[in-house]
């Protein structure tokens, strides 16, 4: 049986997009690691009876880890999984996770819309040059994704550029004008 004062506790803060159509109803989950390596499990972010991760909403959850020796969260992975048939589309702003113990507040600036089945990791106070960023990996496919859907083509009557996708659904430029 576990000792309940060897439980670290956390709450952990998810702010979506304020936008019409920023929020889901996907189950989101997030895996802490702490700056020996140490790691969580992946933890499910639901408070029972409540819609989490409306559009605009600060949402609040506490969640526990076991191991004792588990120090101040350096690292973040967050998770969307597809809930249903419909594919909500999730923009996350920020995720900012208070240690009980240490009464110490982790800020994990996301910033972007958050796939199902792609999870971001995301360094606490996320803020460096691309190269310079651990996650190479992560930031090419972010990219691809962006080379994808803004496929540039020359207009040989206008001598204009143009983008020749049509912006699918979750698409950043649907959320660039103002409110």
């Amino acid at each position: 049986m576990w000792n309940l004062f060897s439980k670290k506790n956390f709450t952990v803060y998810v702010k979506t997009g304020d936008r019409l159509g920023m929020g889901t109803d996907d189950t989101i989950s997030v895996v802490l690691q702490d700056e020996s390596g140490l790691r969580s499990g992946k933890c499910q972010l639901d408070n029972l009876l409540s819609n989490d991760f409306e559009s605009g909403r600060l949402d609040s959850f506490q969640i526990a880890i076991e191991d004792g020796n588990f120090g101040d969260p350096v690292y973040l992975e967050l998770h969307r999984d597809k809930f249903g048939f419909h594919d909500d589309e999730w923009y996350c702003e920020f995720v900012r996770v208070l240690s009980e113990k240490t009464n110490q507040v982790h800020m994990f600036p996301i910033h972007r819309w958050v796939r199902a089945g792609c999870p971001i990791k995301v360094k606490e106070d996320d803020a460096v040059l691309p190269q310079d960023d651990e996650n190479v990996i992560q930031r090419q496919e972010e990219l691809q994704r962006k080379r994808d859907i803004y496929v540039p083509a020359f207009k040989e009557a206008t001598g204009m550029i143009m983008v020749l996708n049509e912006y699918p659904v979750g698409c950043d430029h649907e959320f660039l004008s103002a409110k």
